[in-house]
């Protein structure tokens, strides 16, 4: 794989949806795959992304959108 390549993950309420994408042209590289977002757990939160990366056969970098409304002192 190129060093361009990253895995884009964005992680929503209704599901992770990622793909391979070639970061100096913002092309990607592969069809979107998507899993519904689990129960709102750290474990199932975490397999579901694990489970993501496998469907992808990737060990390089992630990048990764979460939706928070951002605040200087704190996230919702």
């Amino acid at each position: 794989m190129q060093e361009t390549t990253i895995l884009g993950v964005d992680v929503g309420a209704t599901g992770f949806k990622g793909g391979l994408v070639d970061v100096t042209t913002g092309t990607m590289l592969t069809e979107r795959f998507r899993f519904d977002t689990p129960q709102r757990t750290p474990a199932a939160m975490a397999y579901t992304f694990r489970s993501l990366i496998d469907h992808f056969d990737y060990t390089g970098v992630v990048g990764v959108g979460f939706p928070a409304v951002v605040h200087p002192q704190r996230s919702r």
